[in-house]
């Protein structure tokens, strides 16, 4: 039969904080060019690509709406009539709190891996 306390009895916190307080003072190891060999090795970062494929996406999409007639006189008078509804309707704090976060969770998935070390 198996005893009823597996875990291995742990040290006094009191050993280790005295521990960590001598290890604390002793000098950093020398790095010796080891972290710059390290990142030499690393492969190229393909942030290019996903700028070009954005860019390519955004003309594209303006290429498909100019051929929609997107952007004839009609389509702006349209608009003129339904930018008063459309700013009733952002007024509505479900509707902009909702927007809101969709628009951080956009900028938290877009955002380069620069920012990513800071969020």
């Amino acid at each position: 039969m198996e005893p009823t306390n597996l875990k291995p009895p742990s040290p006094p916190d009191d050993q280790i904080e005295a521990w960590l307080r001598t290890s604390s003072q002793l000098p950093p190891l020398p790095d010796d060019g080891f972290s710059a060999r390290v990142v030499a090795a690393l492969p190229a970062r393909r942030q290019n690509r996903r700028a070009w494929l954005c860019v390519a996406g955004a003309v594209v999409g303006v290429v498909i709406a100019a051929l929609g007639g997107a952007f004839s006189t009609e389509v702006f008078t349209q608009w003129q009539a339904s930018s008063a509804e459309i700013g009733r309707l952002l007024l509505d704090p479900m509707l902009f709190t909702a927007l809101v976060i969709a628009a951080l969770s956009a900028f938290y998935a877009l955002k380069s891996d620069e920012l990513r070390q800071y969020f």
